[in-house]
């Protein structure tokens, strides 16, 4: 049976009310009774305000200047109404916690899409399956997949041999040729520089230009012009 449900607060029952109060939308806690459906710290500086708590609704708007203030009195026995407002909160948002984790389970139970491991990850099986066992328990896991999950797995499995769309564009831009940049670090006996050496224009790695004509980069694979002496 279900303990979190999606239903309308008058279609609950008590039960299930108790374990749906509070419930997280827009990435904030909301708390709700068959009276009302409102934000969490609204909740809770309304009930204080009426009880004679110090967190009340007046000249207050910075939401983490209250919950600090909520924190902060939890020092205060649960003889206090300010413990017992602050503890009552801490109760409330460790509802709607666990409330949203046990959700998302029961949303992946009810579709099929909770695995059960009979051993937790890292466990050394004391049990070793047969390979026919294996067989039917890869099959069975197969079948709960409908044919088009089961394409667009093998459609990833594909691109995941090919490569990201960014990984295959640097790939496609490498082989361009590009011009390196060529210099030199000598002079001639008539004081003229002398261009020996060029650079990969990809990743700057510098070779002779008597010595080393490469097409393609060594280092980076970068395709490169013939390089002509200046």
């Amino acid at each position: 049976m279900r303990l979190t449900t999606n239903k309308s607060t008058m279609e609950m029952t008590m039960l299930e009310l108790a374990c749906n109060c509070v419930y997280a939308k827009d990435n904030y806690a909301y708390y709700r009774d068959y009276n009302t459906d409102e934000p969490l710290i609204d909740f809770i500086m309304n009930l204080s305000e009426k009880l004679g708590g110090n967190i009340t609704t007046a000249g207050i708007d910075d939401v983490e200047a209250i919950l600090e203030e909520l924190w902060a009195n939890l020092n205060y026995p649960l003889t206090d109404i300010n413990g017992i407002i602050a503890f009552i909160h801490r109760n409330l948002e460790a509802i709607g916690e666990l409330r949203e984790k046990l959700k998302t389970y029961e949303d992946l139970e009810e579709k099929g899409k909770l695995l059960k491991l009979p051993c937790a990850v890292g466990d050394t099986a004391n049990e070793v399956l047969t390979l026919s066992e294996s067989v039917k328990t890869l099959s069975r896991m197969y079948e709960k997949l409908s044919d088009r999950e089961v394409a667009v797995y093998n459609k990833w499995k594909e691109y995941e041999e090919i490569g990201t769309v960014s990984e295959c564009q640097k790939a496609m831009e490498k082989q361009r040729a590009k011009k390196p940049n060529i210099w030199g670090d000598g002079y001639d006996d008539e004081g003229n520089l002398i261009y020996d050496m060029y650079d990969c224009p990809n990743c700057g790695k510098s070779y002779e230009i008597d010595y080393t004509e490469y097409k393609y980069c060594p280092n980076c694979g970068q395709a490169m012009a013939k390089v002509i002496r200046r």
